[in-house]
């Protein structure tokens, strides 16, 4: 026979922990990010292995920009990681310093995409490698535009509540971001210059 526990007047019982909903929106949205950019990696190498010349004539694109929208995203993803660990050690103000720069150089990557795409002298209407660079930059500055949107909410909660209830908010956040930055050093775009001989 098992004794049942008694409840104090007005206390719930414990519910079951389980994964916060939140991180697994985060997993699952960004996973469908990855799976996008995989099936535009595999556009790519189709569309290349197929043409007789690669890339199109008259495309002058800029490796530059490829590497520099690499670098952009791949160090707002490094502060991302400090502001989820800052999270986790209870550093609150570190936290929000570092969501905060990570969403400026979220940011910074968006306008650098269309940038990029805007003076990339050719558009998705032109050739299929201009359908593939351009859904590219369209599918990672959307991914990245949404997480900004998760970042931007992680900051508000952690600058309003003190308490650790938001590490589960900044963790989610974070973990998406990392994954579309995942998604874009797989694209056709980041690795344009191993793919694509002058």
């Amino acid at each position: 026979m098992t004794a049942v526990a008694s409840l104090e007047s007005g206390q719930s019982p414990a519910r079951p922990s389980g994964p916060n909903a939140a991180i697994v929106a985060a997993y699952v949205a960004g996973g469908a990010v990855l799976m996008a950019s995989v099936a535009l990696m595999a556009g790519f190498y189709n569309l290349r292995h197929g043409a007789a010349e690669w890339p199109p004539e008259h495309v002058d694109f800029d490796e530059y920009l490829s590497v520099m929208l690499s670098t952009t995203i791949l160090f707002a993803a490094a502060l991302a990681g400090w502001a989820s660990s800052a999270a986790k050690a209870g550093n609150r103000r570190q936290a929000v310093a570092a969501l905060a720069m990570t969403c400026g150089m979220a940011l910074a990557f968006v306008n650098l995409a269309w940038y990029t795409g805007s003076h990339a002298g050719f558009g998705p209407s032109a050739h299929a490698f201009g359908v593939i660079v351009i859904a590219s930059l369209v599918l990672t500055s959307a991914a990245v535009l949404i997480g900004v949107g998760f970042l931007a909410a992680a900051l508000l909660r952690a600058q309003l509540r003190a308490e650790r209830a938001s590490d589960n908010t900044i963790a989610a956040s974070v973990r998406f971001f990392f994954i579309v930055t995942a998604a874009w050093m797989i694209s056709p775009v980041a690795l344009y210059g191993l793919m694509s001989p002058r």
